[in-house]
């Protein structure tokens, strides 16, 4: 640590004060930022640490979607003693998601997508679900067990 005189100014030298205006300036830029821009950007922030959980799941899970009549989408996760099943079915309202958690377990279900998620909603004594709402773009399901496990699917364009 270096020692500071007592004789030392309790101001910064001019050229220093003008190196602090030209720094504070610099970092004063007002940007008008598209909508939702700075929440996409927090969003992002705040699941940096859920990904690395969901890279481990995926690492283990395969990922099939076949068309199904009426415009719906099919798609199957797996991963090491799990099976969830997902319809993807077009409404004027959102995305409608059902499915089928497996093996059966008490959970509830939600889906996120990067600006928002929808409330979560139980999986029934059966393993079904049923979402609503879902916006088009990139979405997951995040299941909450009963026994505090948490399961993620991949990313899915809806």
């Amino acid at each position: 640590m270096t020692d500071i005189p007592d004789d030392a100014p309790d101001r910064p030298a001019p050229d220093d004060a003008s190196l602090l205006d030209e720094l504070r300036d610099a970092f004063e830029v007002d940007v008008d930022l598209p909508p939702g821009l700075v929440e996409a950007a927090r969003a992002a922030f705040d699941w940096r640490r859920i990904d690395d959980e969901l890279a481990e799941l995926s690492a283990g899970m395969q990922v099939a979607g076949t068309r199904a009549g009426g415009g719906s989408e099919a798609i199957v996760f797996r991963s090491a003693g799990r099976r969830v099943d997902v319809e993807l079915h077009p409404q004027p309202g959102g995305l409608v998601l059902t499915g089928q958690f497996e093996p059966v377990a008490s959970a509830r279900v939600r889906w996120e997508s990067p600006r928002r998620a929808s409330e979560a909603a139980p999986v029934d004594e059966l393993g079904m679900f049923q979402l609503a709402g879902a916006p088009p773009g990139p979405l997951r399901l995040v299941f909450d067990l009963d026994d505090g496990t948490r399961l993620l699917t991949d990313w899915i364009t809806g």
